[in-house]
């Protein structure tokens, strides 16, 4: 009966001192026009004014997804994931997670700072069960498709390409032509191929990473380079992504 009754007490005691704890804030935010969606928790949030903030949340892991939209050069668009972790909430502290314009993203965390004015500190709520629930249950692991240039597009941009004589004009136009473009490794491989200086090919394809929708498989356009050394630096740069 005695160990009964410490259990009880022990486990009151550690509800007061999670109950104590500081809590926690988050803020998304933009430095791009491109409209931002998130799930935080398994549930749906579209920024509003390019930057969101979620109050008085309770330290711990929170599985976080970023969709920014991208226009097509076709017109229209998509929204791409562009984010897909699970981030990390520190008492007392304010973590910011900003998407910038091509998609990659910073972080900085900070100590909470005290707001006299605010009535209610925590809006909206991530982890409440009433709020979005029932309207997200039935989609809510459906994820927006990538973008993806279909042959016919990929066909314009090689030959665009491979139109111009000398390496560096080929650069040239693979840059221009492929800024809305969404691209696999074996397109990207493709290109590289149109060039004669290893060096250009090189910097086609740190240029292209941004470019393609199979990051997993990067490393595999080592095997397009021929000098040891500019293979080298290719694996150290998407070491470095």
């Amino acid at each position: 009966m005695q160990k009964f009754i410490l259990s009880i007490f022990c486990s009151i005691f550690s509800l007061l001192l999670l109950a104590q704890q500081p809590k926690s804030n988050l803020t998304i935010s933009s430095t791009s026009n491109n409209n931002i969606r998130i799930t935080l928790n398994g549930y749906k949030y579209t920024l509003q004014d390019r930057s969101t903030t979620f109050q008085a949340l309770q330290p711990g892991n929170y599985p976080l997804v970023i969709f920014q939209w991208k226009n097509s050069w076709r017109g229209g668009g998509q929204y791409e994931k562009v984010y897909d972790a699970n981030i990390r909430l520190n008492p007392g502290k304010h973590l910011e997670i900003t998407v910038m314009r091509f998609g990659k993203t910073s972080w900085d965390e900070g100590n909470i700072e005290t707001d006299n004015w605010a009535d209610r500190t925590n809006n909206p709520y991530p982890d409440d069960d009433n709020r979005n629930r029932d309207r997200d249950r039935d989609n809510r692991n459906v994820e927006p498709t990538i973008y993806k240039t279909d042959a016919t597009q990929f066909a314009i941009i090689k030959r665009a390409v491979n139109n111009e004589t000398f390496d560096d004009d080929k650069l040239r136009m693979a840059k221009v032509s492929m800024k809305e473009a969404s691209l696999s490794i074996n397109q990207i491989k493709e290109l590289l191929n149109l060039f004669i200086s290893d060096d250009r090919k090189l910097e086609l394809a740190k240029f292209a990473y941004d470019k393609c929708w199979e990051k997993n498989l990067y490393f595999s356009l080592s095997e397009a380079l021929t000098f040891s050394s500019n293979k080298k630096a290719l694996i150290d740069f998407i070491a470095g992504k």
